[in-house]
C-alpha cells in the first residue's frame, strides 16, 4: 500500500511541475523590463502626449525619478541583453524626450521618456 501513495505523490507532484512549467511558458513576458522604482502613473497616455496612443499597442505609464537620458541608455542595454532588436532610437516631439523601438519574435515593443513639466514619465508600450 506504501509503494502506491508513494506514486500518487509523485505523480500529483509531476502534474503540478508540467502546470508550473506551462504556465510560466505561456505568461511569460518578452523579457521588457520595468525600469528601477517605476511606480504607475493615473496620467493616460492622451493626457501626457496630447495624441492618441498607437494602433495595436497597450500602453502603460510610469513616475520614474531619473532623467530621460538615465532612462534611455539603461533601456537601451536591458533590451540588448534580452534579445530585443532596435528599430528605432530618436528624439520625440517634445523638448525633453526619446523614444525606442524593437522587435523580438512576433512581438513589438516602444519605450517613451518623457519630461513633462519636471516630472520624468515612461511610457511602455507592447504590441
Amino acid at each position: 500500500m506504501l509503494k502506491k501513495e508513494i506514486i500518487v505523490v509523485g505523480i500529483v507532484i509531476a502534474c503540478i511541475a508540467v502546470g508550473g512549467l506551462a504556465y510560466y511558458l505561456l505568461t511569460r513576458d518578452e523579457g521588457m523590463p520595468l525600469y528601477p522604482g517605476g511606480t504607475k502613473s493615473l496620467l493616460t497616455f492622451e493626457e501626457l502626449t496630447g495624441e492618441s496612443p498607437p494602433a495595436g499597442f497597450d500602453n502603460t505609464l510610469y513616475r520614474v525619478d531619473a532623467s530621460v537620458d538615465n532612462i534611455i541608455s539603461w533601456y537601451r542595454t536591458e533590451m540588448d541583453k534580452r534579445g530585443w532588436t532596435k528599430t528605432r532610437d530618436e528624439p520625440y516631439k517634445y523638448p525633453v524626450s526619446h523614444i525606442l523601438g524593437y522587435t523580438k519574435n512576433d512581438k513589438a515593443a516602444g519605450i517613451l521618456a518623457i519630461d513633462w513639466a519636471g516630472q520624468p514619465f515612461l511610457v511602455l508600450m507592447r504590441g
